[in-house]
């Protein structure tokens, strides 16, 4: 068997580029697997397909049983277990550089979907209770884009100084490698996005494809910078159905295509019932996080020198650990991107599909604890992330159409709204047009006035300023009635300008 850990990264890069790695994975048992696209096409309805995926292994079963006993939702629950136990993960353990030149990291993001307060925090509790350790992770939120890199990084004097005696300059260390950030209200992750000048949807991205995050300042003493492979962040949004076209208003940078979806409601054909409730301590699926690697040594030389390129021997002391998938994952992983490449991809949303699965299918064998060699990705793990997959696309598929739906609610509230203040604006409008004579003949009528003219633009002037844009026409009409109740007695160039008086009577 190919043992789960290599000290050589270039070792390692090119077994998997000559398939050396998966020529020696021992057949499985296979069970039926349909391609991501295929289970995604299945209807919403299809609950029964979903409900089967908890049968497939006794951790899933332990899973779901405990999501039910505990009154969450198994769906929601399981996808928190999968971004804390990506957070038991050190950040040098990666997938293959399938696409492109550069492996992929595991962070993982989770929107937790359903009404406030419907189980988003009883997912999560029960998530806490099956994987307690968290390693030391960060929890708490940031205020900012420039506030993530922060979490993992922090400036220390240089204990050497200078011996001129000027200021000693600071150096980069790392203080924290793990981060499993908690939004319970998507709108509060949307408000820091809409500040004005906000890095944070930008700088999550990032986050989610292990990039460096951080920037380079004019002064190295405000340079924080968390270079790639070097951290671990995992995040859990709480989405309201109302709210979620803050996640999806972000597409065009790609933040939505990155989140894996699950619903805090369960199917009430499979909710327990009272006498199937029996409450009581849970059992940890994770309660010995030993197995899990822990980080290389050299990592401060990582956050010092900025890459593992600049470090001595360019990054071999500070080796990647690859994780190890078979010839199918490989196989279809070459075909979705191929279909990207040459405009043949489907639903812009699911352009990082697989790379999720693959993360997904790279967790998996770590929830396992009968799992012998948890770096290596079975035909079933495979499977099992392929189904999470459709299950995740089905969620933000109704999430998607009733964001759509409440849209267009409020749109046409608008165009009613806009409607009735049009039509009472018109009413009001016509009611101004029929006092206007009124208030042209009081003017004229007043008894220092009787007898002689005034130009229109007086009498206009001299009624209220609502009336005012009737003048004109009021004393046109006026004119022209028969009898006339109103006359020129000097034409000027325009009404205005025309001298007015009442007749004589």
């Amino acid at each position: 068997m190919t043992p789960p850990y290599t000290n050589d990264t270039d070792d390692a890069t090119s077994a998997i580029m000559m398939r050396e790695t998966f020529a020696t994975l021992p057949p499985e048992a296979k069970q039926q697997d349909m391609n991501a696209a295929a289970l995604a096409d299945m209807t919403d309805d299809d609950t029964d397909r979903f409900e089967a995926f908890w049968d497939r292994a006794p951790y899933l079963r332990q899973i779901r049983d405990t999501a039910r006993q505990s009154q969450a939702a198994p769906w929601s629950s399981f996808m928190a277990v999968l971004a804390r136990v990506s957070n038991l993960l050190p950040p040098h353990v990666v997938i293959p550089p399938f696409v492109g030149a550069r492996c992929a990291s595991l962070n993982l993001f989770v929107a937790l979907v359903g009404p406030s307060g419907k189980g988003k925090g009883a997912s999560e509790s029960v998530a806490a209770k099956l994987i307690p350790d968290m390693r030391g992770a960060v929890i708490d939120p940031p205020g900012s884009g420039e506030g993530i890199v922060t979490m993992f990084c922090e400036r220390v004097a240089d204990e050497s100084g200078d011996a001129d005696g000027r200021q000693a300059r600071t150096l980069l260390r790392c203080a924290n490698t793990r981060a499993l950030l908690s939004m319970p209200e998507v709108s509060s992750l949307g408000a820091v996005m809409a500040r004005q000048g906000s890095t944070l949807a930008g700088e999550l991205t990032k986050a989610w494809s292990g990039e460096p995050l951080g920037s380079r300042t004019k002064y190295s003493a405000g340079t924080f910078r968390a270079p790639s492979f070097g951290y671990r962040l995992n995040l859990i949004v709480g989405v309201q159905y109302g709210k979620a076209g803050i996640l999806f208003d972000e597409a065009d940078m790609g933040l939505p295509q990155r989140f894996l979806c699950a619903d805090t409601q369960d199917d009430r054909r499979y909710a327990i019932t009272y006498d199937q409730w029996t409450p009581g301590d849970v059992k940890p699926l994770i309660d010995d996080t030993s197995r899990f690697p822990d980080s290389p040594e050299s990592i401060q030389s990582l956050y010092r020198q900025g890459d593992r390129w600049n470090m001595i021997d360019h990054g071999s002391t500070y080796p990647l650990v690859m994780i190890r998938y078979p010839e199918t994952v490989r196989r279809e992983t070459f075909e979705a991107r191929r279909r990207n490449l040459v405009g043949e991809a489907g639903d812009d949303l699911d352009a990082h599909g697989n790379l999720v699965r693959l993360k997904v299918a790279a967790l998996l064998p770590w929830l396992d604890p009968d799992r012998e060699d948890p770096m290596t990705v079975t035909e079933d793990d495979w499977a099992l992330a392929g189904e999470v997959l459709a299950y995740s696309q089905s969620v933000r598929r109704r999430c998607l159409d009733m964001e759509r739906e409440s849209r267009q609610a409020r749109e046409t509230d608008r165009a009613r709204l806009k409607r009735t203040a049009i039509r009472e604006a018109e009413e009001d409008q016509a009611d101004l047009e029929a006092e206007t004579p009124a208030k042209v003949t009081a003017f004229l009528s007043k008894r220092e006035r009787q007898g002689r003219s005034y130009t229109g633009k007086a009498i206009r002037n001299s009624v209220g300023k609502k009336w005012r844009t009737y003048v004109v026409h009021a004393i046109e009409d006026m004119a022209k009635a028969s009898p006339p109740r109103i006359v020129c007695t000097q034409a000027g160039g325009t009404t205005l300008t025309s001298m007015w008086t009442l007749p004589n009577r």
